[in-house]
C-alpha cells in the first residue's frame, strides 16, 4: 500500500477507534480514558501516525475495563512542522485537567518529555513512553526542569548508551567485525553513543581505530572516510542526528569502503529522510539500533496490524505495548480497589508494580527510576524501501 493511502487509513481508524461518545450512550457505563502525545501532523510525521493507530487498536480490542468504558484522548504536539516541548507540556497540562485520564501514553520525543515529566508527575498523572532514550531522563539527577518528588515517569525503551553498547556487542558477537571508524557530529546525543560504543567495542574485543567529529554542514565526507579506511577501518559507526548528516557520511562510504561494508547508527535515522541522503547507499547494510522490537509475523498482533493497515514502524509495536501495560495496570487498581473508579496515584502505584508483563517486545518490570529491567535493543536495517526489524542487538 502507497504511504499516503498507509496513513489516511490509519488515521481514519484512529478517528474512528476514538470517537466521542454519541447523545443516545450517556447512559452507558462510566468512562476511562487513555491519553497520547506523539508528534503526529509534522514532518516525518509517517513514522510516528502508526504509534498513534497501534494505541488506539489496544484500547480497542480491549473496549471496557471491569465495566468501565475505555475510550482514547490522542494529543498532538506539533507546531510549525515539527516537534515542540512546551506544546506537548501544555496538552499533559490539559490532560492533568480531565479527571477521567488515569495515563497516558508519550511522548515520542525525549526533549518533549523533559518539559512534560515535571507536569505529569506533579498530578501523579502516568505517562509511559516507548521511544525515549536520553539517559539523564531517569538519572538520580534527571535533566530537564525541578519535578517534583514523585515519580509517575516511566519508558520501555532503553536509553542512548545502551543502544551505543548493544551496537558493539552485536557487530563484534553476530557479525564478526572488529575494526571501526567511530564518528560523532559533535552533539551530546552523538558523543554519548560514540563514548558508549567505542567502550563497549573494547570491551567485547573490537578496535576504535580511527575517531574524528565530522561537520554537519559538509557535503563531501570523501577524505575523512580515506582516511578511516587507510587507519584499518573495515565498518563506520556514526554518533549523531539524521538531520546532521550522518547518512550523507553513508553515501559517502561508495567507493571507499567495500560494498559489503556496514555503517551503524542510533535510532535518529529511522525517518525517510536519512535513506534519501544515503542514496544508492541506503540498503540492508545501513543498519540503525533501536530501543525497540517486533513480534513474529504470525503473532495475532502482527496479524492485526497487518488488517488495521497499520505499519510496523519503528516503536509502534513498543506503542502497543505500553497501552497494554496501563490497561493492565488500570485493571488490577479497579480490583483492588474493590470494583471503584481508581485514582491517579492508585493506578501510577500498580504501573510501578508491573511485574514480568508479557508484550509484543518483551516482558516488562519497571525499576523505581521508572526504566524497564532488560529492554529490548534491536537492530533494523533498510530494505525494501522501508526500515526494517532485522533482529535483536543482545
Amino acid at each position: 500500500m502507497r504511504p499516503a493511502v498507509l496513513a489516511a487509513g490509519m488515521i481514519a481508524f484512529v478517528a474512528t477507534s476514538c470517537s466521542p461518545p454519541s447523545p443516545s450512550s450517556q447512559n452507558q457505563a462510566p468512562v476511562i480514558a487513555i491519553g497520547s502525545d506523539l508528534p503526529t501532523s509534522g514532518f516525518g510525521s509517517v513514522t510516528v501516525v502508526p504509534l498513534r493507530a497501534a494505541i488506539a487498536l489496544a484500547i480497542a480490542d480491549r473496549g471496557s475495563i471491569d465495566g468501565y468504558r475505555l475510550v482514547y484522548e490522542p494529543f498532538d504536539d506539533t507546531l510549525i512542522g515539527s516537534w515542540e516541548p512546551l506544546k506537548g507540556e501544555q496538552n499533559v497540562r490539559i490532560m492533568t485537567r480531565q479527571p477521567e485520564v488515569l495515563a497516558f501514553i508519550g511522548p515520542y520525543n525525549s526533549q518533549v518529555a523533559r518539559r512534560e515529566i515535571p507536569v505529569a508527575n506533579q498530578a501523579g498523572l502516568v505517562m509511559i513512553s516507548p521511544s525515549n532514550t536520553v539517559d539523564c531522563l531517569t538519572a538520580a539527577n534527571p535533566c530537564g526542569p525541578p519535578r517534583p518528588n514523585i515519580n509517575s515517569y516511566f519508558r520501555i525503551a532503553a536509553s542512548d548508551s545502551a543502544q551505543g553498547s548493544a551496537a558493539a556487542f552485536f557487530a563484534t558477537k553476530k557479525l564478526g567485525l572488529k575494526n571501526f571508524a567511530v564518528l560523532t557530529d559533535g552533539s551530546d546525543y552523538g558523543t554519548l553513543l560514540a563514548d558508549t560504543f567505542t567502550t563497549a567495542l573494547g570491551r567485547n574485543g573490537g578496535a576504535a581505530l580511527f575517531r574524528q567529529t565530522f561537520s554537519n554542514n559538509a557535503r563531501d565526507y570523501t577524505a575523512l572516510l580515506r582516511s578511516a579506511r587507510d587507519a584499518g577501518a573495515e565498518a563506520v559507526f556514526v554518533g549523531g542526528f539524521g538531520f546532521n548528516g550522518v547518512c550523507r557520511v553513508r553515501a559517502a562510504m561508495s567507493g571507499v569502503f567495500p560494498a559489503s561494508s556496514y555503517m551503524f547508527a542510533g535510532d535518529n535515522i529511522t525517518d525517510d529522510v536519512c535513506p534519501k541522503d544515503a542514496g544508492n547507499e541506503a540498503n540492508d547494510h545501513l543498519l540503525a539500533m533501536v530501543s525497540d522490537s517486533e513480534p513474529p509475523p504470525n503473532s495475532t498482533v502482527f496479524k492485526e496490524f497487518r488488517a488495521h493497515g497499520i505499519q510496523p514502524a519503528t516503536y509502534a509495536f513498543g506503542a502497543y505495548d505500553c497501552a497494554q501495560i496501563v490497561i493492565d495496570a488500570i485493571h488490577r487498581a479497579i480490583q483492588v480497589n474493590g470494583g471503584k473508579l481508581p485514582t491517579r496515584r492508585e493506578v501510577l502505584d500498580a504501573v510501578a508494580t508491573t511485574h514480568d508483563f508479557v508484550g509484543t517486545t518483551g516482558t516488562f518490570t519497571f525499576q523505581p527510576n521508572g526504566d524497564a529491567v532488560n529492554p529490548a535493543v534491536s537492530v533494523y536495517r533498510f530494505q525494501n524501501a522501508a526500515w526494517t526489524f532485522w533482529q535483536s542487538a543482545a
